[in-house]
């Protein structure tokens, strides 16, 4: 006879939406703006636009987009950071402890149909070959672990920003309560001025372009079995940036390259490449947050970078949920979740689905 399973009690406590409600009220200062914030979760958990859902609710998203257009980007992107810290106190909150992690920088492309020669980029579409889209270029940097990823906070790229401009950006969002063991990157940043950056304060790991040069250096590695190897970008220029590759063979035929400032033996090798890995959990997450996606057409990039962080922001509370009750959650039982949340009143307990209960 099978044992029955029960169901799953899932304790809310502090991680409740009016933190991020009133924070968004006191930013935005207008009638009932804490109400909209809720409009966007709930936008993200039906995967709605605003003006759908207002609609359906006889809201005005008119007045919601009037005072969204009086905000800058700036100014928005400085309020969507204050949402991510929030987010990162409530982590600390639920008895998350760390002796040192791993932060991941990467960019993330988001198809636009508007114009604008400043924020704009080109980028092939991956799904389809040869297909050049418009995008909005962000940068994120995150916590990674195994299994564990925490964004801290967001950017906008510009045609204008230098990748080092964008890394120096971020790295000054970080926390000061963490402790940083290192910093990975992807090949977008292998870039001596982005390195020379990033060395400042801590150690960097990116992955190698495999340019002919590093081509010869790997079959000198094969004949000599010398597998790390002194490596400058921009040799004998003012940016000059002096490092260490590591190569690992893989395959028949095939190499990858790691280029640290990190000082290791070659024993510690296998654990450089194994760190790297951790960086997967960046590329994950960007499709996670594909579940929490509000719809819209707008082309204000203060409302873009928002709902953009909104999407981040309902992951990382994912994560703490997860990690604070010590079980398995779902991206499905998370917008039960949430969706209960928009409507529950404080202490109440309800069982959501057959393997869910909820205390709120």
């Amino acid at each position: 006879m099978r044992e029955c399973i029960p169901p799953s009690v899932v304790d809310m406590g502090s991680l409740g939406l009016k933190p991020f409600s009133k924070l968004f009220d006191d930013f935005f200062d207008f009638p009932r703006a804490g109400m909209f914030f809720l409009l966007l979760v709930e936008c993200a958990v039906r995967d709605l636009s605003m003006e759908g859902l207002c609609n359906r609710k006889f809201e005005s998203s008119d007045r919601f987009f009037h005072y969204m257009g009086e905000r800058g980007l700036e100014d928005a992107t400085w309020y969507c950071n204050l949402l991510l810290r929030r987010c990162f106190d409530m982590l600390l909150k639920a008895r998350w402890h760390w002796r040192g992690v791993y932060l991941a920088i990467d960019y993330n492309d988001v198809e636009y149909h508007g114009e604008d020669p400043l924020m704009v980029h080109d980028a092939m579409k991956k799904s389809v070959r040869h297909q050049h889209v418009h995008v909005l270029r962000y940068a994120t940097i995150a916590i990674v672990g195994t299994r564990f990823k925490f964004t801290l906070a967001v950017t906008c790229v510009s045609r204008e920003d230098r990748p080092e401009d964008v890394v120096r950006r971020l790295l000054d969002m970080v926390p000061g309560e963490l402790k940083v063991k290192g910093v990975l990157l992807d090949k977008g940043f292998y870039n001596a001025n982005v390195l020379n950056e990033v060395g400042k304060d801590t150690d960097y790991l990116v992955p190698v372009k495999k340019f002919e040069g590093m081509k010869i250096t790997y079959r000198i590695a094969e004949i000599t079995d010398k597998w790390r190897w002194d490596h400058t970008l921009n040799g004998g220029k003012e940016n000059e940036h002096k490092t260490t590759v590591y190569l690992q063979e893989v395959g028949m035929d095939d190499y990858i390259g790691m280029v640290t400032n990190k000082d290791m033996s070659m024993t510690d090798v296998s654990v450089l490449f194994d760190v790297y890995r951790k960086r997967w959990n960046v590329e994950n997450s960007y499709k996670e947050k594909d579940n929490y996606r509000i719809k819209t057409n707008s082309r204000n990039h203060s409302y873009r970078i928002l709902i953009y962080t909104i999407s981040h922001l309902l992951v990382n509370l994912l994560t703490i949920t997860k990690r604070k009750n010590k079980t398995t959650i779902t991206h499905d039982d998370m917008k039960h979740i949430l969706e209960y949340l928009l409507n529950a009143e404080p202490g109440t307990t309800k069982r959501l689905t057959k393997k869910l209960i909820i205390l709120s």
